[in-house]
């Protein structure tokens, strides 16, 4: 029996309550219950073991994030490295068998003092980020503030151990 079918089975026990000698209702529920407390402790064994699993992969994903990013440390090194030494020969632009290796210009812009750059408006741009502030909204709620479009909204969170 699968955990929604004991619960509907508990329904369909008080339902029929009335037609059942007060021995038959107590078979009936301690046959329930042992299937309740079967499923809900797998199913709870289950939940742990995933979450296990998910956390031994977060750690092994944070591993493989510090190991690209110090392969890609190391190949931007060597690409600097590349760099100056083809400069400092005077060599733009360098042909072997296995490698095409030139420069290309370009250009950007650096700005010693930006702050310096903030009464400008012509060139200043804004980036501005609203969003509901939900602890005071929730502090206001309990104090029982009316706050219109906002509901304190209670939960039961299941905490398996």
């Amino acid at each position: 029996m699968r955990l929604f079918e004991i619960s509907h089975a508990y329904e369909t026990l008080l339902m029929g309550i009335d037609e059942m000698t007060e021995e038959e209702f107590a078979e009936q529920l301690e046959a329930i219950a042992g299937a309740l407390e079967e499923k809900a402790d797998n199913t709870a064994l289950v939940y742990k073991t995933l979450t296990a699993e998910a956390e031994a992969l977060k750690a092994e994903e944070e591993k493989l994030k510090m190991r690209r990013q110090a392969k890609e440390k190391r190949a931007e090194s060597l690409k600097e490295y590349l760099s100056r030494c083809l400069l400092a020969a005077d060599k733009t632009k360098l042909e072997t068998e296995r490698n095409v290796i030139s420069f290309r210009k370009s250009q950007s812009v650096y700005i010693a003092d930006e702050e310096s750059f903030c009464g400008r408006g012509e060139y200043v741009t804004e980036k501005i980020t609203r969003a509901p502030d939900k602890k005071a909204i929730l502090e206001d709620l309990k104090e029982g503030v009316v706050i219109e479009g906002a509901i304190l909204h209670e939960k039961m969170n299941i905490q398996i151990k």
